[in-house]
């Protein structure tokens, strides 16, 4: 893989500037990557503009949030635990079986 980057001074002059890059302290990147990965890249991107793909995306993503939003709430950090004990491990070994 190969990353090439131009320089601010190259690139704040350029009419097309805002298509290329939004960067506001450097100039515009490139990355270069071999031709068989770059078309499996671009296949994978291709597929995911397909509305199935997007609706299936949108399921999961639904889905992963309601089941993180609890844990991210400061409102309820401590619920998991609170009001409950911590069980005690017992490190002493379990009676045999009776015969």
């Amino acid at each position: 893989m190969i990353v090439v980057r131009f320089d601010q001074a190259d690139c704040v002059p350029c009419s097309v500037r805002a298509e290329c890059t939004n960067a506001i302290r450097w100039g515009g990147q490139i990355t270069l990557r071999p031709r068989r990965l770059h078309d499996l890249i671009h296949a994978n991107h291709t597929a995911q503009d397909d509305e199935k793909c997007q609706a299936k995306y949108a399921l999961l993503a639904g889905v992963e949030g309601t089941i993180r939003q609890p844990r991210r709430s400061p409102a309820t950090a401590g619920l998991a635990t609170a009001g409950c004990e911590r069980p005690i491990l017992s490190t002493s070994t379990p009676p045999s079986p009776s015969a």
